[in-house]
């Protein structure tokens, strides 16, 4: 689960940069008044359907770990005892208990005793 939690966490960072490296809709006009990034490595129409396809593809990667990871998760509390359940409490422990409470009582038959 570590190796996919680790795999999970560079999809996000790679999605988030190829989602910031994307134009939005203004861009363009932008690009008329003398931006001159329009023209990039990828050429003006080919970065965007370039990074569009990585962002489609990052993105499903991204959903079918996290539903991997849910399944992992799902397994791994099904065959963990449960919480309800609690297991019968140990002879040492009640020991424990008792000597406290007497403890306690006669700590309290003590104090009414002076007054």
């Amino acid at each position: 689960m570590g190796i996919l939690s680790v795999i999970l966490v560079i999809l996000a960072i790679a999605l988030i940069v190829l989602i910031l490296l994307q134009h939005g809709k203004g861009a363009d006009a932008g690009a008329s008044f003398g931006g001159g990034a329009s023209g990039t490595v990828f050429g003006a129409a080919g970065s965007a359907s370039f990074l569009s396809r990585v962002t489609a593809i990052l993105a499903t990667l991204f959903f079918a770990v996290s539903l991997m990871m849910y399944v992992i998760a799902a397994r791994q509390t099904q065959s963990a005892p449960s919480a309800k359940s609690k297991p019968a409490p140990s002879k040492t422990t009640d020991k424990a208990a008792e000597k406290k409470d007497v403890k306690t009582d006669k700590a309290s038959t003590k104090t009414d005793a002076k007054k």
